[in-house]
């Protein structure tokens, strides 16, 4: 299923006309409670009277695929601690803030496998904050961002904003008494009681574990009903479990006098209750906080990635689902590097779970993942060639990798076979010093780990046929603009084949790998030296040249470049012109001299008419 909107210019549109509010509530039941599965769980009653959709899988092989390589257009830059959820009225997943250069004011949407900057500039948005908690309010249709702390440093944050639309608002002032200023707060929404449910975080120098509800775009503290709760703690993974129909928790960080401790915990919450499930489980992921959770709508779990401890510091790797109050690690053949603080949400237009960015030992990432079908592909296949197999000591050999089928983006390995270190890449060049006969192996490994291998084998050898003698022809080698003329080349010595490179041809004329080039037609006049350089299959190289002039046409005047080519070209043309007009006038003026006439009284003056001027400038 593809998202129904996916560009900013749409957000008007789509807000105008946006489906009735039973629309939505349907398009909710379908894309946040998702599917229902018979579990046996506690309240299996709440989940009989939800919505139910289930996304078909094209392929029974799921797991981890990186999308960083077919993304279209930019994403966010490196960031952790970026929080995510699924809008389902503008049908894309959005992101906000997070650690990182120019992504923590930024709001960024992702649908169809394109990352889009939502970020309008002057307009109402939270302020540049991590350690943010959001959630999509169903019964608002908007997406709910609550407190964290200031990226540039200061107090902690109480402020309460919504989304819809593709539009920010402030909801503070109207939004009653808020819950006290934190980070690290888990935030999730219970589509079965209709409220987003705030548990915990970090503020006033300690951990929380109150309780509080937001509906009706107004906070209310319920620390008070609902039981036994969790400890207090920060950056729990906290998500809404669709199958079980209750919120789920794991986990966190409890920091107590400067100590960070991890409690290996599971809770749910219910009907305004909490309940630990601990001690009726098998089996549990190891303790953590800063873990990616969300519940996957398509293969019907909580699924959890990621996050760190007292022991792996750097991040975890391992993936676990949650479905009829068990835990059950899950394998995936290829998965993110181990890291903390990734943004992870279900993708309800496309029917995966989102993995994007987090953080490592070594730096930020933003890479994005999903966890989904991948793919049934065909063989992989890889192939291994070279541009000459046969060399003398002391020559280069250029490499050629190809690969088809498997699942992209393939990665490379090279072993030349004379000790020297392997190369990752896909196309390396390598020199082979010593004489013997080598097999250069091309391993390609897929996304999904299957390997193809390939080997081209290279004869180094000391022992040639001699120098090469490189001899050119030029057939006629002075021509007129318009004839063609041919080059012959002549080869002695080496050892055959021989491979053909053309320098300095005319325009109008081509080089092949050929000893002959017949019907060469110059386009311009000229001089030109010709040049063909001759490598036999050792890798020996010889050359020779040939001077080939084009003149202009035969008859035609010489030609100046200069910007005096109007005259100096052609001046004598122009004075002949000028010549013969002036005695044409002379013998016309002199055809018309009148003679007096008898009785005039006087000489007078001739009459002539009007003076003839000859054509040409004045």
């Amino acid at each position: 299923m593809r998202a129904l909107v996916g560009r900013p210019s749409d957000l008007h549109h789509r807000v105008a006309n946006s489906p009735p509010p039973v629309v939505i509530v349907g398009a909710l039941a379908m894309m946040v409670l998702a599917t229902v599965l018979p579990s046996g769980g506690t309240h299996l009653a709440r989940a009989a009277s939800t919505g139910a959709r289930a996304f078909p899988h094209p392929s029974t092989v799921i797991g981890w695929t990186n999308l960083s390589p077919n993304l279209t257009g930019r994403s966010p830059p490196v960031l952790y601690k970026v929080a995510m959820v699924y809008d389902a009225l503008d049908q894309y997943v959005l992101a906000f803030g997070g650690v990182g250069p120019g992504g923590n004011g930024t709001t960024w949407s992702f649908s169809s496998g394109s990352w889009t900057n939502q970020t309008v500039p002057g307009a109402p948005a939270p302020s540049a904050r991590i350690f943010t908690a959001m959630t999509y309010d169903a019964a608002d249709q908007k997406v709910l961002l609550f407190g964290g702390d200031p990226y540039n440093g200061g107090a902690h944050l109480n402020d309460t904003w919504e989304y819809a639309g593709g539009s920010w608002q402030n909801v503070t002032a109207s939004a009653g008494p808020p819950p006290a200023i934190r980070s690290l707060a888990n935030l999730a929404y219970d589509p079965v009681d209709g409220y987003a449910v705030l548990f915990g975080g970090y503020g006033h120098n300690s951990d929380t574990n109150d309780t509080w509800k937001f509906t009706g775009g107004t906070w209310t503290n319920i620390t008070g009903g609902v039981g036994a709760a969790p400890s207090p703690r920060q950056d729990a993974a906290f998500a809404w479990d669709a199958a079980d129909s209750v919120l789920l928790l794991f986990g966190g960080n409890s920091y107590l006098h400067l100590q960070s401790s991890f409690p290996r915990d599971t809770w749910t919450f219910a009907a305004g209750h909490w309940h630990n499930l601990t001690g009726t489980l098998a089996a549990q992921p190891p303790a953590r906080q800063s873990a990616g959770m969300a519940f996957d709508g398509t293969d019907g779990y909580d699924l959890l990635s990621g996050g760190s401890n007292d022991v792996a510091t750097c991040g975890l790797a391992d993936t676990w689902s949650f479905r009829g109050n068990a835990w059950s690690p899950l394998s995936s053949v290829r998965a993110p590097s181990p890291r903390v603080d990734a943004g992870v949400a279900f993708d309800g237009s496309d029917g995966y779970t989102l993995l994007f960015g987090g953080r490592t030992c070594a730096s930020s990432v933003n890479d994005t993942w999903n966890w989904g079908p991948i793919s049934s592909t065909s063989a992989l296949s890889a192939t291994a060639t070279a541009n000459r197999t046969a060399v003398t000591p002391g020559s280069s050999v250029g490499f050629d990798g190809t690969a088809t089928g498997g699942q992209p983006p393939y990665a490379w390995s090279w072993i030349f076979g004379d000790g020297s270190p392997r190369s990752s890449q896909e196309d390396p060049t390598h020199t082979y010093v010593a004489p013997g006969t080598y097999g250069a192996t091309l391993t390609v490994n897929d996304s999904l780990l299957r390997s193809s291998q390939s080997t081209v084998t290279i004869s180094v050898s000391s022992v040639g046929g001699g120098g090469i003698t490189v001899m050119l022809v030029a057939t006629p080698s002075t021509i007129t603009l318009g004839q063609g003329f041919n080059l012959t080349s002549s080869v002695s010595g080496g050892t055959a084949p021989y491979s053909y490179g053309w320098r300095g041809m005319p325009s109008g004329c081509a080089g092949i790998d050929a000893p002959r080039i017949t019907t060469c037609t110059p386009a311009t006049v000229d001089t030109f030296l010709i040049t063909v350089e001759v490598t036999d299959h050792l890798g020996q190289l010889g050359s020779a040249n040939v001077t080939v002039v084009v003149n202009a046409h035969a008859g035609a005047p010489p030609t100046n470049s200069g910007t005096g080519a109007g005259l100096g070209g052609v001046w004598w043309i122009g004075l002949a012109i000028v010549a013969a007009v002036v005695v044409v006038a002379l013998v016309l003026v002199g055809r018309r001299q009148p003679t007096a006439k008898p009785g005039s009284g006087s000489s007078g003056s001739p009459d002539v008419g009007p003076p003839l001027i000859p054509p040409g400038p004045r």
